[in-house]
């Protein structure tokens, strides 16, 4: 196969634990570190927030894992969408 004389690199794969035992390969560009919306620690692979918000869509808010709250195998909400979901707050 010819690459018209481009330099052609390799990305890299890192494994993913997701944390319940399951794993993932991961090809591409490097992931870059994202802030937890709550306590502001700097994580490479956060939990994002899985509250409906319209359209399809999530609030996808940034967590570290200590932060974010785990309700279901693969749900976590931020805290306050975990406080409204659980009748604590009001949006």
């Amino acid at each position: 196969m010819s690459t018209g004389g481009a330099i052609i690199t390799a990305m890299p794969c890192r494994n993913v634990d997701h944390g319940d035992g399951r794993h993932a390969i991961v090809c591409g560009p490097p992931a870059r570190a994202r802030k937890c919306i709550v306590c502001g620690v700097s994580t490479k692979e956060p939990k994002l927030c899985d509250f409906p918000v319209g359209k399809g869509k999530t609030c996808d808010a940034p967590m570290c894992r200590a932060c974010a709250r785990h309700t279901d195998p693969d749900t976590d909400f931020c805290p306050r969408h975990d406080d409204f979901m659980k009748g604590r707050l009001k949006l």
